[in-house]
């Protein structure tokens, strides 16, 4: 997720994020309203989010509630950051272990 464009080019991010996943298999969009919703300050921040959650009004973003999704910030892998969360959120430990089960399990 990004919060814009770089330098206010999509041309720009496009070459940048190539420059930084190359040919691996990456889902990535820019989102400004994203960095609100999950009360991201710093980058990378890697969020799981719970499939019921309702967004609600806050401000003038649309935030969720804390218990609605864990998230783990730093320069880490998805591996370390899914562990990360599954010692750290209990609520969120059994989709983490299913994620990183999935993970583990691919080429």
């Amino acid at each position: 997720m990004l919060r814009g464009a770089k330098n206010g080019s999509v041309r720009q991010t496009l070459e940048a994020a190539r420059a930084l996943i190359g040919t691996q298999p990456v889902a990535w969009q820019i989102d400004p309203p994203a960095f609100a919703r999950y009360r991201i300050t710093a980058a990378p921040t890697f969020v799981l989010t719970r499939a019921s959650a309702a967004p609600t009004a806050c401000g003038d973003d649309v935030c969720l509630a804390d218990h609605d999704f864990a998230k783990v910030t730093g320069d880490v892998s998805l591996d370390y950051a899914l562990e990360a969360i599954v010692r750290g959120s209990p609520t969120f430990a059994a989709d983490a272990e299913n994620l990183l089960t999935q993970l583990r399990r691919r080429p």
